[in-house]
């Protein structure tokens, strides 16, 4: 049992704080034109340094409870792992275009149970490299998940969503997110979570039901050969009518889109309401799927029309608007917590070896 305990009995009333980000896009924004000045100008080198500071930067700035988190991760680890992934990304290409296709009919077996058993152990490392880089109020994250439950969750419940035709998808999504959680530690104190299902099959359901509509509604204004809208409002001219069908199409497509966050946000909601912190620590989560789709959709709009000028700022304002609406319900005083998660002979503070850098070089670029 940890020493969480002493933060207060199981009646005190939970003490909120809400998250807050205190950054702004502007200096975001510096941060990203100077990595892709130097990126350009070393050949793509520094960006290894750049997504290190723009991932403390955004940590840093997300604040609860008064303190911000830190990510501690080396660049130089970060650009072995680009490096590594580059090269086996070459390899592969090499072997393809120059080895004889008999051979290749040997290996291609070996190479795809190679694929299919180390993918798992890939993204298991890529977890506990972030994880472990992370950090709140001088306390180390660690991440504690084995190889079997990465499997199970990479490999073995995304072929059952296939083969279910993606019936299963939330039941799919629920064991990811278990999976992730329920091996996360803050110092010595575990998190623990336990998705209920029925908020995720009934976000599933109306996503379903919502996206086969519009795309019926689609076809019967759009169908080619008898474009119904147009007709109705007597539009003669080729050019117009294909100006209309372009229109009807974004807006097809963007509602199509700003319906897929009814899903994204019940998972977002179900995994914050329902996630535990040994001691007695709970969590809240209040996002708004269409207040979050208009942001994510108009802000990345106009990223995309200015050439991803302001992406630093459409990645801020969708940061920011996630971490104002998530709480911490704390089970007394936060003080009484670190002072039970300080380990003065560095036990909470993992090894970080090189292995993991190399396995995040496949998802850099966060």
């Amino acid at each position: 049992m940890s020493d969480l305990t002493a933060a207060g009995p199981a009646s005190v009333r939970p003490i909120r704080h809400d998250f807050v980000f205190a950054g702004d896009a502007r200096t975001y924004f510096a941060i990203c034109l100077r990595t892709f000045l130097l990126a350009v100008v070393t050949f793509g080198i520094y960006d290894a340094w750049g997504t290190v500071e723009r991932r403390r930067y955004r940590m840093g700035n997300t604040r609860v409870a008064g303190h911000g988190f830190d990510y501690h991760a080396s660049p130089i680890v970060l650009l072995i792992g680009r490096f590594v992934a580059i090269g086996v990304i070459i390899g592969i290409q090499l072997s393809v275009t120059f080895l004889p296709p008999d051979i290749l009919g040997y290996i291609s077996p070996a190479f795809s149970l190679l694929v299919l058993f180390g993918m798992p152990f890939v993204v298991l490392r890529s977890l506990r490299f972030h994880v472990r880089n992370t950090s709140y109020r001088n306390i180390r994250f660690d991440f504690v998940g084995g190889y079997w439950g990465a499997f199970f969750v990479t490999i073995v419940a995304p072929f059952l969503v296939g083969i279910t035709v993606g019936l299963i998808f939330p039941w799919y999504r629920a064991k990811y997110q278990n999976f992730i959680w329920n091996n996360v530690k803050l110092g010595r104190s575990g998190f623990s979570l336990e998705m209920p299902m029925w908020p995720l099959y009934r976000a599933f359901i109306v996503t379903a039901v919502l996206g086969v509509a519009l795309t019926v509604g689609y076809f019967a204004l759009a169908f080619p050969g008898s474009f119904h809208l147009a007709s109705a409002l007597d539009i003669g001219s080729s050019v117009q009518i294909e100006l209309l069908l372009v229109a009807l199409t974004l807006i097809y497509g963007l509602a199509l889109a700003a319906v897929m966050f009814i899903f994204t946000t019940a998972l977002r909601n179900t995994t914050g309401r329902n996630l535990k912190l040994e001691g007695g620590h709970s969590f809240d989560s209040n996002v708004r799927s269409m207040k979050l789709a208009w942001i994510v959709l108009s802000r990345g709009l106009l990223a995309t029309v200015t050439l991803g000028l302001l992406l630093p700022w459409a990645t801020i304002q969708i940061h920011r608007y996630l971490v104002s609406e998530t709480a911490l319900l704390a089970n007394g005083e936060l003080d009484r917590f670190v002072a039970a998660e300080v380990d003065p002979g560095g036990a909470a503070v993992s090894e970080f070896g090189a292995m993991e850098g190399i396995a995040d070089g496949v998802f850099s670029g966060i």
